[in-house]
């Protein structure tokens, strides 16, 4: 499905309400104090990279910044980057501005259009113009249909506002279908180029690996709009696909790129064998479990073949990263088992409710777990545990504990009373309880069905909490598997997997 035309990514672009919009729009004329001191360094040190990557972010206000500041500071490097790049939506006026300050225009630096950022607009030009941007997106369509993938996404491009652009300003409806549409021209073309032959640390700009590089940074770009507005499943099934596939190849480029260098390193004596081992079972760890590793290819496309579980494309990539991963492991990197198990109803506790759903997404289980009253002795409180994607992290697995009436609402009330719970203001079935889980960071998971403590459990200060989880693992819906880190403060950064 990942595979399929970028045409049928054609929404709305009316979700963004007006408030939003203008939130945006405030957010690209402000210039933070942070951003002016990197934006100063970046002109004394060159840094195109620096230019490249925050323009498209702050275009409208590092334009009212050169302007106010161009007297004084003439941004020598910053405009010659401007005139490097003539198809990036801003910086022709921007040179057409200064340039005539330069030559006594005293009009193209007056009060009001320094201070009046309506005045003069180094942001794409179609930000409100959703005819022009449909019609962009439908001409780079069809140069994708017709397999014209350079050209499509120059058109992808012009309506994002630049190579590194994201639509910013614009209805997420159409800057998702922009980037998802991108996405796809960019893996393309990914593919198509020669294999790399950079060594090193450094990214080498135009390689294949800076081109998928590009086609993720779009998918997680779209990913991240689709799960806000609530598309449509077939959208987030590509996203997440897309998403996926762009890290396989990444993590199978860098691999190549690891070989190359060690290569380089046993020619020139540089490192010893011992001093090798170590750099390469470092990097293969990186490339396993780091940002946009295997392990965040994995979780994405299983998510994907989740939500379309006949999708022989992403089953044929989500087979390609275990078969990575089975190889890096063997050279050192940390084994992974990205297989989402079926619960097993039977070896459950006898007193677990397990309610199947139309996925593994949607299984519940229903259960009582041991909470202290306010005064003394034990109690326990009917929940049942609800899964979902923490779309505001990396869409790795999340659990809810939320109140039962598994035992009847009576019963659910009766316990809450004991334990100390306003049964009126605070408890109702169906309602939230608690968080189960925290948000997990880049490496700690290793497979879909793996989450996080939350901290709470496992503070040696509440031996009561500590006793949920042990709880829920007695009952055979959880497992402890391992410590993914400690803390600034040392506390334990658990990891477990979810059993149903």
């Amino acid at each position: 499905m990942c595979e399929s035309s970028a045409a049928d990514a054609a929404v709305g672009s009316k979700e963004m309400n007006d408030t939003q919009q203008g939130n945006k729009h405030v957010a690209l004329i402000l210039l933070s104090f942070e951003v002016q001191i990197e934006f100063e360094q970046a002109d004394l040190q060159a840094d195109n990279e620096w230019f490249k990557k925050n323009w498209p972010i702050y275009s409208q206000g590092m334009g009212k910044h050169v302007l106010m500041s161009y007297p004084v500071f003439k941004w020598v490097n910053f405009l010659k980057w401007c005139e490097a790049n003539p198809t990036t939506f801003g910086t022709q006026t921007l040179l057409e501005i200064t340039k005539a300050a330069s030559e006594g225009d005293d009009v193209s630096i007056a009060p009001n259009m320094v201070h009046d950022p309506s005045m003069v607009r180094f942001s794409h030009p179609f930000v409100g113009n959703e005819d022009e941007l449909e019609r962009l997106k439908a001409e780079g369509n069809t140069l994708y249909q017709q397999e014209q993938y350079e050209e499509a996404v120059q058109k992808y491009d012009m309506a994002l506002g630049g190579p590194e652009g994201d639509g910013n300003g614009m209805g997420m409806g159409i800057s998702n279908a922009l980037l998802l549409n991108r996405s796809a021209c960019r893996l393309v073309l990914a593919d198509r180029a020669p294999p790399g032959a950079d060594v090193g640390d450094e990214t080498e700009p135009g390689s294949k690996l800076d081109m998928y590089c590009s086609a993720v940074g779009d998918a997680q770009s779209a990913l991240s709009g689709l799960r806000m507005v609530g598309s449509p499943l077939a959208l987030l099934t590509k996203a997440l696909c897309r998403c996926g596939r762009g890290q396989l190849e990444m993590c199978a480029e860098k691999v190549a790129k690891l070989d190359r260098t060690e290569q380089l390193y046993r020619a020139e004596g540089t490192l010893n064998a011992e001093a090798l081992v170590v750099c390469r079972v470092h990097a293969l760890r990186i490339i396993a479990t780091g940002r946009n590793g295997l392990d965040e290819a994995a979780m994405h496309l299983g998510e994907s073949l989740e939500l379309a579980p006949d999708d022989v494309t992403v089953k044929k990539y989500l087979k390609k990263v275990q078969q990575l991963q089975t190889k890096l492991a063997a050279r050192g990197a940390p084994p992974a088992s990205q297989a989402v198990p079926e619960p097993q109803p039977a070896a459950f506790a006898p007193d677990v409710v397990f309610r199947q759903g139309a996925s593994w997404m949607a299984n519940m289980v229903a259960l009582e777990i041991p909470l202290k009253p306010p005064h003394s002795g034990e109690a326990t409180l009917p929940v049942f545990l609800q899964k979902q994607r923490n779309t505001n992290n990396l869409g790795e697995l999340q659990i809810w504990i939320m109140y039962s009436d598994h035992l009847g609402e009576p019963e659910l009330m009766a316990k809450a009373s004991t334990i100390g719970i306003d049964t009126e203001y605070e408890c109702s079935a169906g309602g939230v309880w608690g968080n189960l889980s925290i948000p997990a960071k880049h490496g700690e998971l290793r497979s879909a069905d793996e989450f996080v403590l939350a901290f709470d459990f496992n503070r040696h200060s509440n031996d009561y909490a500590r006793g949920v989880p042990a709880a829920l693992v007695a009952a055979g819906v959880i497992e402890e598997v391992r410590t993914a880190g400690r803390t600034e403060y040392g506390e334990p950064r658990l990891v477990y997997q979810a059993k149903f």
